[in-house]
């Protein structure tokens, strides 16, 4: 499998090398548009949940002024979306994995990245935060997590796979261990 650099073969034999093929970057109206597409789908999320928390908030009001079965039963409807809503945002997908040293200490400014198992080609890379987080949201595949960092290893390796449609959300809690 070729990872950089000449090809050596002797003429005499025939040629024969496995080349991993990046991606498509895309053109630049594609990136434009999903990054709108990004930026409607979190107004439109941030939108529902004011719609919601006012929602809630008139049907208060609704069943103070007038506490009947259909404001009681708006009332619990609001709850109950709202209860689902909690539910569903702690969902792994929007979770971070949190990063820490030997000592338990979080551990910020450290590159992470994620090598597609079939070529070991780099697929992402992430920074984690000023509180140690990170996460990768990518296609299915399989892969192995790393630290990109000369000063760290992971304590074990990780490896993950996920098959079919979706999002593979790659965020669990991780150890790092001193180099050297």
């Amino acid at each position: 499998v070729y990872h950089g650099g000449r090809f050596h073969y002797e003429s005499s034999q025939e040629v024969n090398f496995s080349i991993p093929l990046d991606s498509s970057k895309g053109t630049i109206a594609q990136s434009v548009s999903s990054g709108m597409k990004n930026i409607l789908i979190n107004v439109l999320n941030i939108t529902i949940d004011i719609l919601v928390v006012a929602g809630l908030l008139f049907s208060i009001n609704s069943y103070v002024k007038n506490p009947n079965e259909i404001n009681a039963i708006l009332l619990g409807v609001y709850l109950l979306i709202i209860l689902l809503n909690i539910l569903f945002s702690s969902q792994s997908k929007y979770k971070f994995g949190k990063v820490k040293d030997e000592g338990g200490n979080l551990v910020k400014d450290v590159e992470l990245g994620l090598l597609e198992n079939e070529f070991g080609r780099l697929s992402a890379k992430r920074v984690t935060s000023e509180k140690g987080e990170y996460r990768f949201l990518v296609t299915p595949g399989e892969y192995k997590l790393v630290s990109l960092d000369p000063g760290y290893s992971l304590e074990e390796d990780l490896y993950f796979k996920k098959t079919g449609k979706g999002v593979l959300a790659i965020n669990k809690n991780i150890k790092l261990v001193r180099r050297g």
